[in-house]
């Protein structure tokens, strides 16, 4: 998009679109939302060589991107937040109730994890055993 907008106004608007890197500052502030509709006003009616159809798609569609790109940044950051937010509530939960269990309450959820381990283990053995004698 920087090199279009170079190639498309840098005639017109020199000051904004005469350089590269002038560009590149041009369509950070665009990004933002500042007055980029004058830029685009100014490329469509007040310039040497107005482009009144490409002038609006180019900037309307850079805003518009733009915004959405931000937009998703935004999302993605509360969501990544929220995530940990539960995980950390979760591993937290989990360890008041450890907490609150007797010994022997963890004793009994160990024996029964150990068990069920030993059950899926064997069930397992016994189907490696049956695809390896057919």
């Amino acid at each position: 998009m920087k090199i279009i907008g170079y190639f498309l106004f840098g005639e017109n608007d020199p000051q904004h679109f005469g350089s590269l890197p002038s560009t590149f500052l041009t369509l950070f502030q665009m990004m933002t939302g500042d007055g980029w509709s004058d830029l685009m006003k100014t490329n469509m009616f007040n310039c040497p060589h107005p482009h009144t159809f490409l002038a609006p798609l180019y900037f309307c569609s850079f805003v518009l991107i733009g915004a959405l790109i931000i937009l998703n940044l935004f999302v993605g950051v509360i969501i990544s937040e929220m995530d940990d937010t539960r995980k950390r509530h979760d591993q937290e939960t989990n360890e008041e109730e450890m907490k609150k269990d007797s010994d022997y309450t963890l004793l009994l959820k160990l024996e029964y994890h150990r068990l069920e381990f030993e059950k899926n283990m064997n069930d397992i053995m016994e189907e490696l055993k049956r695809r390896h004698l057919t």
